[in-house]
């Protein structure tokens, strides 16, 4: 199902890594535990501005880390306070590819499809599978100036981008 309007969300889910926090694929631990975390400014500038209009949740695909840590990692940076849940792949038992995922967040948050956003770096791993579940997708590239545009998505460069949208 792909949802052909934009409508102003009342949940929006973050990607994690790459998205929020800049992630080590190289790193076989739990981010919580690496010497040294850092958060986007972006995503720090525009995490209290969005909490205080909707609410706000993490979709990640991170296999190291379960829910519990993945708060531990948010909470050393400052931005654990503005998320109301988590669905990693560790809680959810599926990835975002599998649209079992998406019915899961879906069930979890008690809504619609067309009530939620979703935000993350990553077109094909993030939008792709998102759209596909109705959700509208926002793909966040930091990396290249290509700006992707449809029905059902559309392309940012910096999350305070999201401001202007809703």
């Amino acid at each position: 199902m792909v949802r052909h309007k934009m409508k102003k969300p009342r949940h929006i889910a973050f990607d994690w890594g790459d998205t929020l926090m800049p992630d080590d694929p190289t790193k076989k631990e739990p981010m919580f535990l690496w010497p040294t975390l850092t958060v986007f400014p972006d995503a720090q500038e525009v995490l209290p501005y969005l909490a205080a209009r909707v609410t706000l949740s993490l979709a990640t695909n991170a296999e190291h880390s379960d829910e519990e840590m993945i708060k531990r990692a948010l909470a050393r940076v400052g931005i654990d306070r503005y998320f109301d849940q988590i669905f990693c792949f560790r809680r959810v038992g599926k990835k975002k590819a599998d649209p079992g995922f998406w019915q899961f967040l879906l069930s979890s948050l008690i809504t619609n499809a067309d009530d939620v956003w979703m935000v993350g770096d990553s077109f094909e791993g993030d939008v792709v599978p998102s759209s596909r579940a109705g959700i509208y997708s926002v793909w966040l590239n930091r990396r290249t100036p290509e700006h992707r545009t449809g029905d059902s998505f559309r392309t940012v460069h910096d999350l305070n981008e999201l401001r202007v949208l809703l």
